[in-house]
């Protein structure tokens, strides 16, 4: 049984718009990509190498890997990071939820398996539930540039936005 390593909330389908903050996030923490693989269903047509940051991210199509999943290869010691993609699309409490196992150490098994798993969970069972809904849409909202200030990332949590912790 495979274990996911974190998850990501990309914004939209488009990999080469969305990978570049994805793979800074990542080098500040010492994980250089070298390699993107993707399920080629999951994202907009992408050419086979993307620059970024100065230098050429290899990107690698498969058909056979979990349509949620992104696997990324260290660059220096070939290390692999496997991320629960979370569909842009999809509503914020499913995404809290996820973020929430995640960080929690609930994250083996298949991403696909994992994503449902995570919907059945997140759907709310009070009135309250669209109050919640509005909150967590706030907060990523405010994370992304609005007037709270952004969390401190040198303390090793990792709690952007869109990507939710890494390693434990």
């Amino acid at each position: 049984m495979a274990t996911l390593d974190g998850a990501w909330w990309p914004r939209s389908r488009d990999l080469a718009a969305e990978l570049p903050e994805l793979i800074a996030t990542l080098s500040q923490r010492g994980f250089t990509v070298a390699r993107v693989a993707y399920h080629r269903d999951s994202w907009d047509s992408v050419s086979g190498k993307l620059p970024i940051a100065g230098r050429v991210v290899r990107l690698g199509w498969f058909r056979t890997i979990d349509a949620h999943l992104l696997s990324l290869t260290e660059l220096r010691s070939a290390d692999r990071l496997d991320l629960l993609v979370i569909p842009p699309t999809s509503d914020p409490l499913l995404a809290e939820q996820a973020f929430a196992w995640i960080q929690d150490g609930h994250h083996d098994g298949r991403a696909t398996a994992f994503l449902t798993d995570a919907d059945t969970a997140s759907r709310p069972s009070s009135a309250l539930s669209g109050v919640h809904a509005g909150r967590v849409a706030e907060n990523a909202w405010e994370s992304e540039g609005g007037s709270y200030p952004r969390p401190n990332m040198n303390n090793g949590d990792l709690h952007e936005p869109n990507l939710a912790q890494l390693g434990s």
